[in-house]
């Protein structure tokens, strides 16, 4: 009976170690998580950052494609000349009748250039 009587205490005092040893895991786990938590975290911000500064490049890009596109469709209305014909959309000549040209009007950079 007295081999029973250390073992029990033996126990007793395995069981305290034990629990102290388990609370050390336990926060020691609780300490990694919270850390693996901040650097996942940091990760994520990282690379919210980077698609950020992507789409804002892809904007700027698209705003400089319209520019261009813009700028050129007005440079054309101004340098292009414009030619407007008189009369209706359809003329109609009988046979051995004369045909008289209606006329039209030529203009470049606003200026009447048909004379």
């Amino acid at each position: 009976m007295a081999v029973d009587s250390s073992k029990k205490k033996k126990s007793s005092s395995n069981s305290k170690s034990n629990k102290k040893n388990n609370d050390n895991i336990f926060i020691d786990k609780t300490t990694v998580f919270e850390d693996l938590k901040e650097k996942v975290e940091e990760e994520v911000n990282k690379t919210k950052d980077v698609i950020k500064k992507e789409n804002n490049k892809n904007y700027r890009k698209i705003g400089i494609i319209i520019g261009i596109i813009i700028f050129f469709l007005f440079v054309s209305y101004l340098l292009l000349p414009k030619i407007y014909l008189s009369g209706n959309r359809e003329l109609t000549i009988s046979y051995n009748d004369e045909f008289v040209e209606p006329g039209y009007k030529a203009n470049f950079l606003f200026k009447d250039i048909s004379k």
